[in-house]
């Protein structure tokens, strides 16, 4: 019995002994977490970040640090009757509530949130926050990093990736596609077209004569021309079609599942619009372009389509400009032959290969001749005798028709002072000579031609500037300062080829002329009924009530003589009376004229 209690005393006291083990372990558990609570508090209050702590189901406020009371605005009070939701945006208020019901309890980091300080501002922060128990409570704490200032960084940096790409794909005045652009869709829309089967078209366009527009007008007024027209020709397209500027004056439009009625229509919907004049300030610009029009076959690239749709576009050019041509295969042997004549044609004045012919202008009244005008040939040491209308056309493209057009202007009036100087009788011979709107550009013509007139011994009277009808609208105002600047000098300025053009009456009074040329066709349909020669006659009055001295061209038959001279037309020229003659013809002739 002693020994029972004996060893229930001594189990009590060994139970003793642990509880109190117990126990005093258990108070230094306590003390540590007591310990690690008053640290991470400590570390929660005084952390530079801004912190906070929420209740998940209430999004209430459980506590905040001193960085968060600096960082909001808010007061520690405030905060206390607030929750998740006052901090943020209305917007984004359904985006939070879905991440809350998402959210799990392991360490999270999210950007892309934005949250509103006391005065209304709002920052981009990026988060990172973790679930924990707080006092009981099912809670999250949650750290803030401000990202504003970095955010604005990537954003400005994305906006400038964009806009640098699309300034490489996009033409800066007009806001078009560039040749990229549309090199690229056409590629995609080929490989769409071998699978689909369904065709497509590229268009080439340009504007004829836009140079002259520019050097007219200024770069200013080419420039907002140029936007009109993108505009212009935005209008008649479908959005998923794509037009480009791929060169100064050069667009190309690429038109998917189309046919040939379609393409037709779009390019003649096209051309109306443009040839609609365009008026910037208080100048009235007429535009014409000229176009090729190439359909993929099925294979090739991009870049052949587009070179075929230049072809034709060449073409167009070659065939009176203001048209458009469908490519043909036999086109490209043209282009290149084109290409291989501008070359030669370069080297034509240095090796002397160009020379000039006269055809003599008679006074239908006297039978005398008066003047004569000088044409330009071109002795080709391959191809023989080139005519103006098969090489002119290309020099007017480039500068080379200043060159060309200089020399032919200096040989005429040297060639005239000698025929003057062998005899007295032609003393008062005179010379007409073409010119391109291309020369007129040039500030110093008036005084090279002064210049010419007086080392050659001639009066400016006698010397007659021939410039085409066509040629002369293209820019109008312009083109009168100029004509009358060379007028003061004394010459003459003749409107060649009239009647082919666009001229009203309006214009002929405002322009500077003396002389009008009626065109070989009028004199043609002379013979051919009275209304065809009723126009050649109305001609003849319309120059006459200008006080305008009238020329007619092409003369081929005594009939049409006869009536011009009837009709009052002062003097005629055309193979009736001679064909062009070189220099030993021309002295033969004027030698032997009475």
């Amino acid at each position: 019995m002693l020994e029972q209690v004996v060893g229930i005393a001594a189990g009590l006291l060994v139970a003793g002994i642990v509880a109190a083990i117990v126990l005093r372990r258990m108070g230094a558990v306590e003390a540590r977490a007591a310990e690690v609570s008053r640290g991470y508090r400590l570390l929660f209050e005084n952390n530079p970040a801004p912190m906070f702590v929420y209740e998940k189901r209430t999004l209430r406020f459980l506590a905040v640090n001193e960085a968060a009371l600096a960082y909001y605005g808010f007061t520690r009070d405030e905060f206390a009757t607030m929750t998740l939701i006052d901090i943020r945006p209305v917007e984004d208020v359904p985006a939070l509530m879905k991440n809350v019901a998402d959210s799990h309890d392991r360490l999270e980091r999210s950007t892309g949130w934005r949250h509103r300080l006391k005065d209304g501002s709002l920052r981009e922060v990026e988060i990172t926050s973790h679930s924990i128990d707080f006092e009981g409570r099912d809670a999250r704490h949650v750290m803030v990093t401000d990202v504003t200032e970095k955010a604005r960084a990537i954003k400005a940096r994305d906006a400038l990736a964009d806009r640098l790409t699309h300034q490489s794909l996009h033409d800066g005045l007009t806001g078009l596609a560039n040749r990229t652009l549309l090199l690229d869709r056409i590629e995609h829309a080929i490989a769409r077209t071998q699978r689909s089967k369904s065709p497509l078209a590229v268009m080439f366009f340009d504007i004829d004569g836009f140079k002259r527009v520019n050097e007219a007008f200024g770069s200013a007024v080419g420039d907002l021309l140029l936007m009109k027209i993108a505009d212009r020709m935005r209008r008649e397209l479908r959005p998923e079609d794509t037009v480009a500027r791929v060169g100064a004056d050069e667009f190309g439009i690429l038109l998917e599942d189309t046919e040939l009625a379609r393409t037709k229509s779009v390019a003649d919907r096209i051309f109306s619009a443009i040839r609609t004049p365009v008026d910037i300030g208080d100048e009235t610009v007429k535009v014409r372009m000229s176009a090729g029009i190439a359909f993929n076959n099925g294979s090739g690239t991009g870049q052949e389509l587009l070179r075929q749709a230049d072809v034709a576009r060449q073409a167009a050019k070659d065939r009176g400009r203001d048209r458009y041509e469908l490519f043909e295969p036999g086109m490209q042997e043209v282009v290149l032959k084109r290409a291989r004549l501008l070359t030669e044609l370069e080297k034509a004045v240095s090796n002397q290969e160009l020379r000039l012919v006269y055809q003599p202008i008679i006074s239908l009244s006297s039978s005398q001749i008066t003047s004569l005008e000088g044409l330009v040939r071109w002795d080709h040491p391959k191809d023989g005798v080139v005519m103006p209308e098969d090489f002119i056309p290309l020099a007017e493209e480039t500068e080379l028709i200043c060159t060309v057009g200089s020399w032919v202007l200096e040989e005429a009036l040297q060639q005239t002072g000698r025929w003057r100087a062998d005899s007295a009788r032609l003393s008062n011979l005179a010379v007409s000579v073409n010119v391109s709107p291309r020369q007129l550009q040039d500030p110093k013509m008036d005084q090279e031609i002064a210049r010419m007139i007086s080392v050659n011994g001639l009066e400016a009277g006698n010397v007659t500037l021939e410039i085409t009808e066509t040629r002369l609208l293209e820019d109008f105002a312009w083109t009168v300062r100029k004509l009358q600047e060379l007028r003061d000098l004394g010459v003459k300025i003749a409107i060649d080829d009239f009647g082919t053009g666009y001229s009203s009456l309006s214009y002929l009074q405002r322009l500077p002329v003396d002389i009008l040329k009626i065109d070989k066709s009028f004199v043609d349909g002379i013979t051919k009924g009275p209304e065809e020669a009723a126009l050649a006659q109305g001609i003849v009055r319309l120059g006459h009530s200008l006080n305008l001295l009238t020329v007619a061209e092409g003369i081929e038959h005594e009939d049409q003589a006869d009536a011009l001279r009837e009709w009052g037309c002062d003097y005629g020229q055309g193979f009736f009376f001679s064909k062009p003659l070189d220099v030993p013809g021309v002295a033969d002739m004027l030698a032997n004229a009475s």
